[in-house]
């Protein structure tokens, strides 16, 4: 499989007669941070003054509709920052973090609790978005958004179930850890879709069981697997960005081979550099099976070669660093 990214302290005083120079400078450095705050409040000020109520007000629920709002530096971005935040305040309603304390007293278990709110940004793509009302104002955009509750529910409910009807990997613990690291993310993404529609009051006892069940089972997976990364001396960077994708252990399962070529040519206005690198996956006992080959391109741009080189090679770690099931296990 191949894959292609393109781009472009003050010191101490001495004796009574430094007194009246140092309270001086004091008085003035206040000033002077006093004007700077002042000046800062009222830039956030103007700015809060300039958008509507409606930009700043929580998600409007009720049994038909939901309305939400967002601001941006565009109306598409207003859009994607809307609904990251009706994703938040849905789910961070019933997202929570609980530090659990048993202790015993006469027999008796007893739990004590301190809940910590955690907010998470989830966005999604919905049907039958309506646009409410606009506001701009230098260089700021702002949409209100109405959505059916029904079309939400339905939204939310779909994504969840593209993870719960997913087929559970072979009993082969190999197999059981290659579908963990691909499928860990997406669970943990399908279980904020989970708290997210929990929060539309829906009934998701069903869905939140078996995402916890295929959450138990990525996790026991990959608590002591090992990937040993195999890589030449010159591609430290890689595979220290590599290594953090993978679970490491001193029981290896598998082996990630890693080979690197590089190209170089120009363009009308740059040089480019192109970077290709082959990962191979391999069972790390004998006969060494390939269990999957992976390659991936990216292409580095600048005035110099150097520039070039670096272009690309911050896009190949960017690239990496992503969750292996966008850019390994697609």
């Amino acid at each position: 499989m191949k894959k292609c990214i393109l781009g472009s302290q003050h010191n101490s005083l001495a004796g009574d007669a430094a007194l009246p120079r140092y309270r001086a400078q004091y008085f003035m450095r206040w000033c002077m941070q006093s004007l700077l705050a002042a000046l800062l409040f009222t830039h956030t000020s103007l700015f809060a003054a300039d958008m509507p109520d409606w930009v700043f007000a929580p998600i409007q629920l009720n049994t038909s509709r939901v309305v939400f709002a967002g601001a941006g530096e565009s109306y598409e971005a207003a859009q994607l920052n809307a609904l990251a935040t009706l994703m938040t305040q849905l789910s961070s309603q019933v997202q929570t973090k609980q530090d659990l304390t048993l202790s015993k007293q006469a027999g008796q278990s007893q739990h004590s609790f301190t809940e910590h709110t955690a907010v998470q940004t989830l966005t999604l793509d919905i049907n039958g978005l309506e646009v409410v009302q606009q506001y701009q104002h230098a260089g700021e955009f702002a949409i209100q958004l109405s959505v059916t509750r029904q079309a939400l529910e339905r939204t939310l409910l779909d994504r969840i179930t593209e993870q719960t009807q997913l087929a559970a990997p072979h009993p082969q613990p190999k197999s059981t850890i290659l579908w963990a690291l691909q499928n860990k993310s997406r669970i943990a993404q399908a279980q904020r879709y989970e708290r997210a529609l929990a929060g539309l009051k829906y009934d998701t006892h069903t869905q939140r069981q078996q995402l916890q069940q295929q959450s138990q089972l990525a996790n026991r997976a990959l608590q002591n697997a090992g990937i040993r990364i195999i890589h030449p001396h010159d591609l430290q960077s890689l595979a220290a960005a590599l290594a953090k994708q993978f679970p490491s252990s001193t029981d290896e399962h598998f082996w990630l081979k890693v080979e690197q070529r590089s190209f170089t040519a120009k363009s009308s206005q740059n040089l480019l550099h192109r970077l290709v690198v082959n990962l191979s996956l391999l069972d790390a006992q004998q006969p060494f099976s390939p269990y999957l080959n992976q390659e991936v391109t990216v292409i580095g741009a600048g005035r110099t070669a150097d520039a070039a080189a670096q272009d690309a090679q911050r896009k190949l770690l960017d690239y990496v660093s992503q969750d292996l099931s966008v850019w390994f296990f697609d």
